[in-house]
């Protein structure tokens, strides 16, 4: 048993139990060649699962901590920092062993003080296959944030690449609504599958329509304003015009008369004063509104 000595016991006895009832058998397994391999095998398993549970978290607590702590003492920041270099060897020696959710969650830590790492756990997080990792490199390399060059293309690629893979609609409403503010990178992707093809074709003239129609819903409530503004005017206009009939024939002719038709002058000044303030108002409003309705930038 000696060589298995250093082997959690609940794995150990996954590996034992078969044997037990033949000690012939058992004898045989813990000299044999496929054994030895096994045994290996557990021991890298133990060796990936102490690195996964302990040390990673170890070290994302303390890079946290340094990258993001306020109003700390020096020798707390100290602390994290030796931590850190003591663990970092061991962390970029088993990059292969970080799941794709804890290389974002780097990421994440690092976007605050530290582009470059930020952008390089992103990377890494994205060859893992994270979702929201591509979709953040996409944003840097469109923007040009993060150490990246501005490259609309090569975001469009990535876009692409994701749109093709992904079955999380959160993610494709996202690249939706991304794709229909940036009108850099609203452009038809090309696709393999034609089923996709026919997908992001539908996203892509969606982003684009949205982008039209709102352009026509600007320019359609500019009229309307516009038009409720100019009949508000022509009717007061009117108003006015009734309000002097009606002192003159106040005057002239008949009292009854002539109040009638000022009044009827006074109504109508009135509603085209009522009609030109609302045309300004919905004008005002509705741009303000169009405004706030404008989805929060990444």
């Amino acid at each position: 048993m000696k060589p298995f000595s250093d082997i959690p016991q609940d794995i150990m006895q996954d590996v034992v139990a078969p044997f037990l009832p033949n000690a012939a058998l058992l004898n045989l397994s813990l000299t044999s060649k496929e054994n030895q391999k096994n045994h290996k095998e557990l021991l890298n398993k133990r060796h990936q699962q102490i690195f996964v549970e302990k040390k990673l978290p170890e070290y994302e607590k303390n890079l946290d901590f340094l990258m993001n702590a306020t109003m700390v003492s020096a020798n707390a920041l100290e602390k994290a920092r030796q931590v850190i270099v003591q663990l970092e060897p061991e962390i970029i020696k088993h990059i292969d062993l970080i799941p794709a959710e804890h290389a974002f969650k780097l990421s994440r830590i690092c976007s605050v003080r530290s582009e470059k790492d930020c952008f390089y756990w992103a990377e890494i997080a994205a060859s893992k296959g994270h979702e929201w990792a591509k979709f953040n490199l996409a944003v840097y390399h469109n923007e040009g944030r993060k150490t990246c060059s501005k490259a609309p293309s090569k975001a469009k690629k990535l876009f692409k690449e994701l749109l093709e893979s992904t079955k999380n609609q959160e993610v494709r409403d996202k690249i939706r609504w991304y794709i229909g503010t940036h009108p850099e990178i609203n452009g038809s992707f090309e696709t393999q599958s034609s089923e996709e093809n026919t997908n992001v074709d539908s996203l892509n003239m969606e982003a684009s329509d949205n982008i039209k129609n709102g352009a026509a819903k600007k320019s359609a409530s500019s009229l309307m304003g516009i038009g409720m503004q100019v009949l508000g005017g022509f009717v007061a206009v009117l108003g006015l015009a009734a309000v002097a009939s009606g002192i003159v024939l106040l005057a002239a002719v008949s009292a009854s008369a002539g109040l009638i038709v000022a009044g009827s002058g006074l109504a109508a000044l009135a509603c085209g004063l009522g009609l030109f303030a609302g045309g300004r108002l919905y004008h005002h409003w509705n741009g303000s509104s169009q405004s706030l309705n404008q989805p929060l930038k990444i």
